[in-house]
């Protein structure tokens, strides 16, 4: 069974886009539904225009890093999976990427891992959703409680009064 993927790549390698798409195709993904940004102009905008499934980005880019993707992320509001893809030898900033927001980080010799870590993180910002949701209509509920003990209130204060005409 294949899963449509609607995919966000944040690298100016197009072997490399091409090998991440490959791998995503291995793994059960199809159609791949990509788009391809290099710089922060093009992510914004991409962010803009679409809806999207997972952003997978390069570590580094020649004008462009996950670094500086991941606050146009956070600012934009967006709860998008965010994967960054590196070569070996970066792990000091796989910490840092990972507390700038980025849901997991993969190394390039591994990347065999990408469905799967695609599909987590998928299914993570889906139970994210549903608990904002819940949050949310909690928080409704609680405001009418409290809006009808208010309205009784007003009542029982207003009841020994009585209109005629």
């Amino acid at each position: 069974m294949t899963e449509p993927l609607h995919c966000l790549l944040i690298e100016d390698d197009l072997d490399e886009a091409n090998q991440l798409i490959r791998e995503l195709s291995r793994g059960g993904f199809a159609p791949i539904i990509d788009h391809r940004v290099a710089n922060a102009a093009q992510y914004i905008q991409a962010l803009q225009a679409s809806t999207w499934d997972v952003i997978i980005s390069a570590h580094t880019a020649q004008e462009f890093s996950a670094g500086e993707a991941l606050p146009i992320l956070a600012r934009s509001g967006l709860d998008i999976p965010f994967l960054v893809v590196s070569n070996r030898g970066f792990e000091a900033s796989a910490v840092e990427l990972m507390r700038a927001g980025a849901h997991d980080y993969l190394e390039k010799e591994s990347l065999q891992r990408l469905p799967e870590a695609v599909r987590r993180e998928i299914r993570e910002a889906c139970i994210r959703r549903e608990q904002r949701e819940t949050q949310n209509a909690l928080t409704y509920s609680q405001g009418l409680l409290a809006l009808q003990n208010q309205i009784s209130q007003i009542f029982l204060v207003s009841r020994p009064f009585v209109l005629a005409a």
